[in-house]
């Protein structure tokens, strides 16, 4: 069975920065679930068509749509240990994909909301691969410049902090009364690339051991 790392947090918390550079850097695959719905619907896919309709009408994604697109994407990776953000956020989301996956870890990015706005309208990405990071920065991949995230406006950093109030948070304060599995919690503003996946290699490692 593959084993999942939920990457939680808010929006521009870091995620998808620490996802990504961990894909590149040590090889752990990383999906993020915006992204790959974001792909979906751009396909023109039924599935895409069903979750556009759920994001047209303020609705949350139907968790049998979200798992089927999670699934369908994490089947294509080969390896074990996969890092993924943004699904599941409800604890239906986590009993359906605990099915099929593993969930092993949580690593969540604690961000006050001074931060985060400051960080969402500086966003960027890079135009040939996506690779987040800052207006001013470049794309450590490709060395072009970011250019401006289409999705930074004030209307969307409100949808995604309400997100984060109303289900993200809550599923998070869940996993940790619940004990459904270990969460290590770093400050957004602080946290190094080593720190965290030194962190991560030694869990890995504990849970290797544990099964001996």
């Amino acid at each position: 069975m593959k084993k999942i790392i939920l990457l939680l947090g808010n929006t521009s918390s870091g995620k998808s920065f620490l996802g990504k550079n961990l894909e590149m850097k040590y090889g752990l695959p990383y999906l993020s679930f915006g992204d790959i719905k974001r792909d979906e619907i751009n396909r023109g896919s039924t599935l895409g068509l069903r979750l556009q309709s759920d994001i047209d009408n303020n609705l949350p994604i139907n968790p049998n749509d979200g798992l089927l697109l999670i699934n369908q994407n994490l089947t294509l990776i080969k390896k074990l240990v996969i890092l993924l953000s943004g699904y599941p956020i409800s604890e239906m989301e986590y009993s359906q994909i605990s099915l099929l996956y593993s969930v092993i870890l949580g690593v969540y990015f604690r961000a006050d909301e001074a931060i985060i706005r400051k960080r969402f309208f500086t966003r960027g990405v890079c135009p040939t691969c996506n690779f987040p990071g800052l207006m001013k920065s470049t794309c450590p991949v490709h060395n072009s410049n970011m250019i401006r995230r289409e999705d930074v406006t004030e209307e969307e950093l409100g949808k995604r902090i309400r997100l984060f109030n109303n289900r993200i948070y809550p599923f998070i304060d869940l996993i940790i009364k619940k004990s459904l599995f270990p969460v290590k919690t770093y400050d957004s503003g602080s946290f190094s690339l080593e720190d965290v996946f030194s962190d991560i290699n030694q869990y890995l490692n504990e849970l290797k051991t544990v099964k001996k």
